[in-house]
């Protein structure tokens, strides 16, 4: 009866001890994880606002806590083919050590063995790449305070990814874009950052910042390379946009780092073409689109200039001139990149001076999405959300879309009901 009595007091002093070690680890890393934008009856997403703090294996950690307790994800992604994952985890390991230790933290969150073959992505909803969205980057010297911001739309699909793909069956996931987060990282190796994503809670960033004044955004390009088989998904060794984006924000401080270390690493190219657009606070951009047929990286380069992107290929339509004639004259479809980048483009044209953050809100109200996407068959698109990065004072500020408003009595197509703004500062 003793020894019985012993044996409950060392079990039950180790489940306290371990509930107490759970609940310092979440006071420790985990520093903010909560709804700031619930989802009501008559609204589109929920956005939770999350900000993680320590070693890359603590991060990827409390990835995959939060991705089982908040998304649901039952096991983290895997690639099927057993010699192609074991590929990717030796590429990780060599070039991307930093998503190596968040992936081990990952497994640890999800009681696997620290060496298993995981993808290092924890995703949900399904994961198309990229979006039809719209961007402008503003310099230093073309911007008032002489703060270099980037102001950019991010336009989606309000649908699951079986609607979106022409899927018949059951809808069994929620819909696209409608689980967001805002994202901040303080990792002990690698530079802070910050960002909005979906999707992937490890590297799903659409758009990101990181502490050294660089944002990069990815944007869909049509014309860039693209995977046209399933089955071809599942020998997809190397690094997607989405890790390829979070390694630049973890790894480079300005466009020139960043531009290297594209060249130095391995694109895994998915069902959607894409192409990025990579800015600091020192006054540089570049655009990075991968030539289909060569698979090499073409860069348009800019230094104190403003800059577009939408879903065109720029190394292509370098000009205005060169937009074809037939794809401007769809005028009527609202999505359409080139109607887009030439609204902006007269949008900065008109300006008299230089440009404030509002300037380039009001830059985006120009290109909202809220019609028929310009599309092999129709869907609707809208803007989900809205960004201001100031790579100067590392701020971001944002709204979400809600829902539909009233329809113009010109156009038939729904104005958008947005969130109240909210702001970030990233804290270094």
């Amino acid at each position: 009866m003793k020894k019985s009595k012993i044996f409950f007091v060392i079990v039950l002093t180790t489940c306290l001890s371990s509930l107490c070690l759970a609940d310092e680890f979440q006071t420790k890393v985990i520093e903010v994880n909560k709804v700031i934008l619930p989802k009501k009856p008559d609204t589109y997403m929920e956005v939770r606002h999350i900000v993680l703090r320590g070693s890359n294996k603590e991060i990827g950690n409390a990835f995959g806590k939060i991705a089982q307790d908040w998304l649901g994800v039952k096991q983290p992604d895997k690639l099927s083919e057993p010699l192609y994952a074991k590929a990717n985890q030796i590429y990780i390991g060599r070039n991307y050590p930093i998503l190596s230790e968040r992936i081990k933290g990952i497994a640890q969150a999800y009681n696997l063995p620290s060496d298993v073959n995981l993808s290092g992505s924890l995703s949900y909803d399904l994961w198309p790449e990229g979006a039809a969205c719209s961007m402008i980057y503003f310099p230093p010297n073309r911007a008032k305070k002489t703060h270099a911001f980037v102001a950019h739309n991010f336009d989606f699909f309000p649908m699951t990814f079986a609607k979106m793909m022409n899927f018949q069956g059951p809808e069994i996931s929620s819909k696209l874009n409608s689980r967001n987060f805002v994202m901040e990282l303080y990792p002990n190796k690698g530079y802070a950052s910050i960002g909005i994503g979906s999707m992937d809670l490890v590297s799903g960033l659409f758009t990101g910042m990181n502490s050294q004044g660089l944002l990069v955004s990815q944007l869909v390009c049509y014309g860039s390379p693209v995977i046209t088989a399933p089955e071809d998904m599942k020998k997809n060794c190397g690094l997607d946009s989405f890790k390829l984006l979070r390694l630049l924000l973890d790894t480079c401080a300005n466009v020139e780092e960043a531009k290297m270390a594209l060249l130095v690493n391995k694109m895994a190219v998915g069902f959607k073409g894409i192409h990025f657009e990579i800015c600091d606070k020192f006054g540089s951009s570049v655009i990075c689109e991968m030539d289909p047929k060569t698979f090499q990286w073409r860069f348009t380069d800019n230094k104190n200039a403003i800059q577009i992107m939408t879903n065109h290929p720029q190394y292509v339509y370098s000009k205005i001139a060169d937009f074809p004639s037939e794809k401007i004259a769809k005028a009527s479809c609202q999505n359409n990149s080139f109607n887009r980048y030439l609204k902006l483009d007269a949008f900065i044209k008109n300006h008299n001076g230089k440009f404030s953050l509002n300037d380039g809100k009001r830059a985006m109200e120009k290109v909202y999405s809220s019609g028929i996407a310009d599309m092999d068959y129709p869907l609707e698109m809208r803007t989900f959300w809205t960004e201001i990065y100031n790579l100067t004072e590392l701020t971001m500020e944002v709204k979400f879309y809600l829902r539909d408003g009233t329809a113009g009595s010109k156009t038939g197509k729904p104005s958008l009901v947005f969130s109240k703004p909210f702001k970030f500062k990233l804290n270094v």
